[in-house]
């Protein structure tokens, strides 16, 4: 489940999410909203940019984006659309 990262970088990814979480409820956002646009926001508002930041931040959305098309075709698929 961990990916191969030690406990250290997989507290540090926690921690980003949950800062993004927090900066887009500051500015009423939801996380459907979430795109390449507002990921450069946040970094640059963000104090302290890591070397894993932006990846991590990409491969959140593009899961999210995943998740999301799977959810859609699992719905059109269960209303027969």
């Amino acid at each position: 489940m961990d990916s191969g990262y030690r406990k250290k970088t997989i507290q540090d990814k926690l921690y980003l999410l949950a800062a993004l979480g927090w900066w887009l409820g500051r500015r009423q956002r939801a996380i459907s909203q979430l795109d390449e646009g507002l990921i450069g926001d946040f970094a640059k508002q963000k104090r302290r940019i890591h070397a894993l930041d932006l990846p991590t931040l990409r491969q959140f959305v593009d899961t999210c984006e995943n998740v999301t098309s799977s959810l859609i075709a699992s719905w059109l698929l269960i209303n027969h659309l």
